[in-house]
């Protein structure tokens, strides 16, 4: 039992050891098969599991998102059914993202039957912006094909042309608090779309550099895309 949580303790301090190196005498004061070592983790609670992708963050990227998330919970104007939550997505037509997972023996994965067939030919990529408000469902634009955002895009089509009637809409059923949500793509922050915002006197909410994907809007691409993903391909 000393031995083991000797193992332990060296588990918490060093997350990326392989199950060999866990193994050595070093560790608990005996050799271990990696059996044994898995069978030791599984006892605590522990596994060997893929690492999970997270974006990078300094330590100013740190303190704006911690100052920020005190500011939105000080201000008492600030009602989460106010804001205009917006986001671009890109649907690449032709290709299933989604993890499939089948029931198989092994020597079994390449039977037609366990294959997650891929296409090559046929695949064209989508781009599209939406935007809701509380329970109202904004604007819905697909760029044209070949097009790619930009700011001069993203003030001439998407904000003058559609976001625009959707927000002076909003504020006349909710009042002057409504804000408008934008994550931090270069083209939201470039010159061009800051002054058009200014001059009609849009509200902008706040988004610190690499910040979650906490907007409720990621929730209906992922529900979108997996819809378009069961679809038969043509």
């Amino acid at each position: 039992s000393r031995g083991e949580r000797a193992l332990l303790r060296h588990v918490v301090a060093n997350t990326r050891d392989l199950l060999t190196v866990l193994g050595t005498p070093s560790k608990s004061g005996k050799q271990l098969y990696r059996a044994t070592v898995r069978k030791i983790l599984k006892r605590n609670g522990k596994a060997r599991r893929r690492a999970r992708k997270k974006p990078y963050l300094t330590k100013a990227h740190m303190k704006l998102r911690y100052q920020r998330c005190k500011a939105f919970k000080a201000d008492k104007s600030l009602d989460h059914m106010k804001i205009c939550w917006s986001d671009e997505a890109t649907f690449e037509i032709g290709h299933d993202g989604r993890i499939v997972w089948v029931t198989r023996a092994p020597g079994e994965e390449f039977l037609e039957k366990n294959l997650k067939p891929s296409f090559k030919s046929g695949r064209s990529s989508v781009s599209v912006w939406a935007a809701f408000c509380g329970r109202h469902l904004g604007p819905v634009v697909v760029l044209p094909k070949g097009q790619r955002m930009n700011q001069h895009i993203y003030k001439d089509l998407i904000l003058k042309q559609h976001f625009l009637p959707f927000y002076r809409q909003m504020k006349r059923l909710y009042g002057p608090n409504v804000y408008l949500q934008e994550d931090g793509a270069s083209y939201h922050r470039a010159g061009i779309p800051e002054q058009y915002r200014r001059s009609q006197r849009v509200k902008s909410l706040g988004w610190p550099a690499q910040s979650p994907d906490l907007s409720p809007i990621e929730n209906l691409w992922k529900i979108a895309k997996d819809r378009i993903a069961k679809r038969r391909h043509r």
